[in-house]
């Protein structure tokens, strides 16, 4: 239905200054209020036929500066153009051409009136009555909680590490209906804590002023994150010598790790190695977190080595080695390890299998132009109980499959069979958890350069139910469908994958779920990215992207104030996420296993 805006010398004026008109609009409010709605004569239709005309809904309760979207239908004739106006004028709230009411800051009862453009003696009109708005106070915390493990492997109590809430620029964005957005600004305290007092009910959006905004109308929301790793680290540069005895005979494909949960440093060594030998002798450069034994740092090395199978091939931990005594690598120092390796004695098999070919489905929704870049399916060791600390993922490994870390994307179902290995040789009371990473690129190349900028994208499913001979690894989530952009207000929206110009700064940007045959989610992750030429070279400005978290219930936002600019150009990521247990309007960083997450990139989008 096409709607144009009131011409108010031809209606207006009318409303508010004619005693006989304005008696008619009683009328049509009291035929409102008996359940008509509607207000209909004869002639204006053409052939005879009467305009009529009804609004949807007739009645509406409101809060003070709330907004409702009313629509109206006209019948019997080819022009279904209207007017809209609000009856008491200013005073009685605004609005717009589209129909979308906001009411004034004062309550009390006001008239929404609609009238058809194909014959002006038809309106029909709603009743909204106003109350005053219950406004609440909204608190939270922002608290980074630590996990770490002593040398045993048992975990150690968490640690609450509060983040100085006194420094941050917090405020709830409110809707004003009018395409903008009402900031309420708050006050934090050092210990992490935060309150906005004055918020209406209902959805808004919570920000810190440090690029992440929550879409939430909780009256209470943590912001804090679970972080496997020290409270504190050093970064600096080091190297561990390492001399490792007992090894299985080398082969080139196999992998030889060092790795520390508590500062999450991950290398690989002897890469180059001669093959056949038993000893593993390398330098290792740690320029990353520094280990430092009087937090209770510690060192594990190990040796994954390679097996060929029907339907592929593995690798799986084999020698491993866990340093009984905190381990430092003091900065700018050569460190020495020299230790002799244990067999790991093979308990129990998993059936390693993965519907992959339902992952690669999902590569023409992820973006224009994208292409397949790697996959990885293997079995993981998280140190760190299932429902907390999974933010950074430094797992340990226990199977990686010939895909991994090679880069040469499989996405053909794979079935390597029963695969043995040692249960545990890792802490018992890690999780285990199966993985498949499928992750694609999508290039975007500014005008004016001639070099691209690969975005990447990813299907993740991180699952602690191990997969079995009759149910293979398959996505716990698929990407969102139908992903638009429009800009506020706009009757027509665009494929959020097309590039699209002139949407605004503010833009709307809605999805529908995803697939039904996956997983549901239970949150939304939209990440807005500028870009820029930089001699010749579209190169992403990554440092200054800002995240939106959204319920997994909702399906359409509009882009807060502050995070896209005129002048620049960018693109946006739509996650769908589900996780166990994740209250995503409550507490949006969290995050536990099993986990999913399947994205969406757009085009090119300009304000």
């Amino acid at each position: 239905m096409k709607h144009t805006p009131l011409d108010p010398s031809a209606i207006g004026s009318r409303l508010r200054n004619s005693v006989g008109i304005l008696s008619a609009v009683v009328l049509a409010i009291t035929l409102t209020a008996c359940g008509g709605g509607s207000t209909s004569g004869g002639g204006g239709g053409g052939g005879g036929q009467v305009v009529g005309i009804t609004i949807n809904p007739a009645t509406r309760s409101l809060g003070v500066g709330e907004s409702a979207t009313f629509t109206a239908t006209v019948t019997n004739t080819s022009n279904t153009s209207v007017y809209w106006l609000v009856v008491e004028g200013n005073s009685g709230g605004t609005i717009t051409s589209a129909g979308l009411y906001t009411a004034p800051n004062t309550a009390g009862t006001y008239h929404v009136l609609v009238t058809s453009q194909a014959d002006t003696t038809k309106s029909a009109t709603a009743v909204v009555t106003v109350s005053a708005s219950p406004t609440r106070t909204v608190t939270g915390s922002t608290v980074v909680t630590f996990h770490t493990t002593d040398t045993t492997g048992a975990f150690t109590p968490p640690q609450d590490v509060p983040q100085n809430a006194s420094t941050f620029a917090l405020a709830a964005l409110v809707p004003n209906g009018n395409g903008g957005f009402t900031s309420i600004s708050g006050t934090g305290a050092s210990d992490g804590t935060y309150s906005i007092t004055g918020v209406p009910t209902g959805y808004f959006w919570l920000t810190d002023g440090r690029g992440t905004f929550v879409w939430t109308q909780n009256n209470t929301v943590d912001t804090g994150i679970d972080y496997i790793g020290d409270s504190t680290v050093t970064i600096g540069s080091a190297t561990v010598s390492l001399t490792m005895t007992g090894a299985s005979a080398w082969q080139t494909s196999d992998f030889a790790i060092f790795y520390s949960p508590n500062t999450g440093t991950y290398k690989r060594f002897f890469t180059s190695g001669s093959a056949g030998s038993t000893s593993l002798s390398d330098v290792i450069d740690l320029t990353s977190p520094l280990l430092n034994s009087t937090k209770g740092d510690y060192a594990i090395v190990y040796q994954l080595v390679h097996h060929t199978v029907t339907g592929g091939g593995y690798k799986a931990v084999e020698r491993f080695y866990s340093q009984p005594d905190p381990f430092s690598t003091p900065n700018g120092v050569q460190t020495q390890l020299n230790a002799a390796f244990t067999p790991v004695t093979n308990n129990s098999t998993v059936h390693l299998s993965v519907n992959a070919s339902q992952f690669a489905t999902f590569t023409p929704l992820m973006g224009p132009g994208a292409t397949n870049s790697s996959t990885c399916l293997g079995v993981q060791a998280l140190p760190s109980s299932a429902g907390t600390g999974f933010t950074n993922n430094v797992a340990g490994d226990v199977i990686l499959a010939d895909d991994c870390q090679s880069g040469t994307p499989n996405l053909a179902d794979r079935n390597l069979g029963d695969i043995p290995y040692g249960d545990p040789y890792f802490p018992p009371n890690w999780p285990l958890f199966a993985e498949f990473v499928h992750m694609v690129s999508v290039p975007y190349t500014l005008p004016g350069t001639t070099a691209a900028y690969n975005a990447t994208a990813g299907n993740i499913a991180y699952n602690t139910t191990l997969p079995t001979s009759t149910a293979p690894i398959v996505p716990l989530v698929g990407p969102v469908l139908n992903p638009t952009i429009k800009a506020y207000g706009s009757s027509t929206s665009v494929s959020f994958q097309s590039n699209a110009s002139g949407v605004g700064t503010s833009p709307v940007i809605a999805w529908d779920s995803p697939s039904a045959s996956f997983g549901t989610p239970t949150e939304y992750v939209v990440t807005i990215t500028a870009l820029a030429n930089s001699s010749g070279t579209t190169v992403a400005q990554t440092l200054a992207s800002k995240t939106l978290w959204i319920g997994g219930g909702v399906h359409s936002i509009q882009v807060p104030p502050g995070v896209m600019t005129t002048g620049n150009t960018y693109f946006i990521e739509i996650s769908a996420v589900v996780a166990t247990g994740l209250d995503a309007e409550s507490s949006p960083y969290r995050r536990s296993l099993p986990y999913g997450q399947s994205d969406v990139l757009s085009g090119l989008i300009t304000p």
